[in-house]
């Protein structure tokens, strides 16, 4: 009878994170109201959208906005260093998933984050299309090089909706 060989999981390794330079690439845009997919993605998790992008974007621009000013409604423990952070996860289970979260988002991936008592500075010099290639490294379609990321076919029905948007 043979024994069965079990392999130990490596633990992850995390690095440390440059909040600061984070948060000043997060802040080098115009603000404004998103476009595209960073648009639809708020409007499907923090408004009334549906998964091919119908649905009141300002509303749920606004409501995201005031969801990280009152820093009540996040997921997981706080830090206490000040900031939130909206990420995103992409897995098997729930396809992808937006949530806000008060601490450094380790395992996830952040695409935006602002200071909780200044989260209007955020939402006035956002650069979105950073905010964009974040979601992009997120859903698989470029990686954190900007570089096209080859897929045999989409894995998730968020997958397909995405790749249908674009």
């Amino acid at each position: 009878m043979g024994v069965k060989h079990v392999m130990k999981k490596k633990r992850p390794d995390y690095v440390d994170v440059d909040i600061e330079a984070f948060y000043a690439e997060t802040i080098g845009g115009a603000g404004g109201a998103p476009r595209g997919l960073e648009r639809d993605l708020i409007t499907k998790y923090f408004g009334n959208g549906d998964h091919v992008g119908r649905g009141d974007h300002d509303a749920a621009l606004k409501a995201l906005r005031a969801k990280m000013e009152e820093g009540t409604s996040f997921k997981g423990p706080d830090d206490g260093q000040g900031w939130i952070w909206l990420v995103a996860d992409l897995n098997l289970k729930v396809g992808l998933d937006l949530e806000l979260r008060k601490e450094t988002p380790f395992g996830k991936r952040p695409v935006l984050v602002a200071r909780q008592d200044n989260v209007a500075e955020v939402f006035d010099k956002v650069d979105w299309s950073v905010v964009r290639r974040r979601f992009n490294e997120v859903l698989g379609v470029r990686d954190m090089f900007n570089m096209f990321i080859k897929r045999e076919k989409p894995t998730t029905t968020d997958d397909i909706i995405m790749a249908n948007l674009q």
